[in-house]
């Protein structure tokens, strides 16, 4: 957990960022506050005040989308952008091809798109995502462990003895939904939680 020191930060960068109009990933505010306290900044802290901040409402006027971001690695982000005069491709370090939006899964019919989505699982009675063996299968586990990336960070991970591989929402963040892409050329599943 951040202290007060550092909380107080993360508010203060973000709504100087929102103020601003500013199109933004939780990393740069990450790297802000870093530069304006002494004490350690966890990026996954951030990252979890962030998307709380967006899911509480307290992002006024402002969107997000998930984007792949034109940095080593190609990581996947959440941009966040003033909903009525920009736009997630505005940030310098997406391409407008790579933006999707996980927030928006209702296409007026009533019903959840992202329930017919083979990519989304959602999470159990117990706060749990089960990564599905079908993903699993798609890669081989490096040195008996699977390499996960959640938000830009590799975290490596043995299946049970069942052979699931199970994270808590808090391990991947705020949400009650995970998108699970697998990627066969890094040999990696991406997870990001909405």
């Amino acid at each position: 957990m951040c202290s007060m020191i550092v909380a107080s930060s993360i508010v203060e960068v973000l709504e100087q960022k929102i103020s601003d109009g500013e199109v933004f990933t939780a990393f740069e505010i990450t790297k802000a506050v870093r530069a304006a306290v002494t004490d350690n900044v966890r990026h996954s802290e951030v990252r979890g005040v962030v998307n709380s901040e967006f899911l509480q409402g307290d992002m006024k006027d402002y969107s997000r989308d998930l984007c792949t971001l034109n940095t080593t690695g190609n990581p996947q982000a959440f941009v966040y952008y003033p909903e009525l005069s920009k736009e997630a491709s505005d940030h310098p370090l997406v391409d407008s091809s790579t933006v999707s939006d996980p927030d928006d899964d209702d296409d007026g019919d009533g019903t959840d798109d992202s329930l017919s989505d083979p990519d989304i699982v959602s999470m159990t009675a117990e706060g749990r995502i089960n990564i599905p063996k079908e993903k699993l299968d798609k890669i081989s586990p490096t040195g008996g462990s699977y390499d996960f990336m959640i938000s830009g960070q590799l975290e490596c991970r043995k299946a049970n003895s069942d052979g699931r591989i199970r994270f808590t929402m808090s391990d991947i963040g705020i949400g009650t939904k995970c998108r699970i892409k697998v990627d066969s050329a890094t040999i990696s599943i991406s997870l990001y939680s909405f």
